[in-house]
């Protein structure tokens, strides 16, 4: 199964893209492209988000647990809510890898990822 910087390489050659024209349409320099493409830089789930939907793919093709293309509809597309939880967790060095959270977020309806963040915010909170 390909990496997520093979599925992106793929993905933009496909659109006859460069790494400078994917760059400039995504606002971020030619380097992160590169890397991203080489596994060398891990995207931000807002990145990843934007990235399934320019190229119309979903969560499960970019990170390699399908090798199918589909395309996304917004019913199972992630929350940008959703995006700030993973950050946050990224960010804290917590136990789940952020890999593993982020295939569980694309097996969750939009109902369930709203009803989490409620969750995860109670918790927070309690935490203050």
């Amino acid at each position: 199964m390909r990496t997520f910087g093979g599925r992106l390489k793929k993905l933009r050659e496909n659109k006859k893209l460069t790494q400078k024209q994917l760059a400039q349409i995504l606002k971020v320099g030619m380097s992160t492209i590169s890397m991203y493409e080489r596994d060398e830089r891990e995207p931000s789930f807002e990145m990843i988000s934007t990235l399934a939907d320019y190229f119309s793919v979903d969560f499960d093709y970019l990170m390699g647990r399908s090798d199918y293309p589909t395309t996304t509809d917004n019913e199972t597309s992630i929350d940008p809510e959703w995006a700030k939880i993973f950050e946050i967790v990224k960010a804290k060095g917590a136990e789940i890898e952020a890999t593993t959270l982020l295939r569980s977020a694309s097996q969750l309806s939009k109902n369930q990822l709203t009803d989490f963040i409620k969750i995860f915010d109670m918790i927070a909170k309690k935490g203050e």
